[in-house]
């Protein structure tokens, strides 16, 4: 396999490798340890890999889900699920976001496996005057008032109204480490 730019890779005549007195064609992608790699380096074909995997297990999984509790299943999903989603993960660097979109789907789908819950409507509104998010009701202490959805909007809630009303994200980033520095260090 030859690597480059699709500029790059116009430029190559010879598109095969003489060995011996065998000669090699090259390739448009490879497997090597089970990561897809194509010339371009785009990680798509990879990516697809891992989603396909993974939506497969998760649809195996939810026709056993009632039968589990939520620490088993937990332990399926990382099993069989998260795996394949840290395996060589590093090589993601740097991707587009639309194929981190893809992973992110399949995350996610994961974790409403393991929490049993398949509700995809937004939780979370935000009050314009003063900057508080609404609490969903939730049915589960252990795992409702855990999730995301619930957990997020408390926390936040949580925060002085001097950090909630920071303009930017950077002066936000900037408040909300000094408002840690001090419930640590003071």
């Amino acid at each position: 396999m030859i690597l480059g730019t699709p500029v790059q890779l116009t430029k190559v005549v010879n598109k095969s490798v003489k060995v011996g007195g065998a000669s090699i064609a090259s390739c448009d992608q490879v497997r090597n340890l089970g990561v897809i790699i194509d010339k371009h380096m785009k990680m798509d074909k990879h990516i697809s890999k891992v989603c396909k995997t993974g939506f497969y297990y998760i649809f195996n999984l939810k026709k056993i889900r009632k039968h589990m509790s939520s620490r088993t299943m937990s332990t399926l999903v990382h099993s069989f699920i998260h795996s394949h989603l840290d395996y060589c993960n590093s090589l993601l660097h740097g991707v587009p976001g639309y194929l981190i979109q893809r992973l992110q789907r399949l995350q996610n789908s994961a974790a409403r496996l393991v929490v049993d819950c398949y509700d995809y409507t937004r939780y979370t509104l935000r009050s314009s005057n003063t900057l508080t998010l609404t609490v969903p009701r939730t049915k589960m202490k252990t795992y409702g008032d855990r999730a995301f959805p619930s957990a997020g909007p408390k926390l936040w809630n949580g925060l002085p109204i001097s950090v909630r009303s920071s303009p930017t994200l950077s002066q936000f980033k900037s408040c909300l480490k000094t408002h840690f520095f001090k419930l640590v260090f003071c």
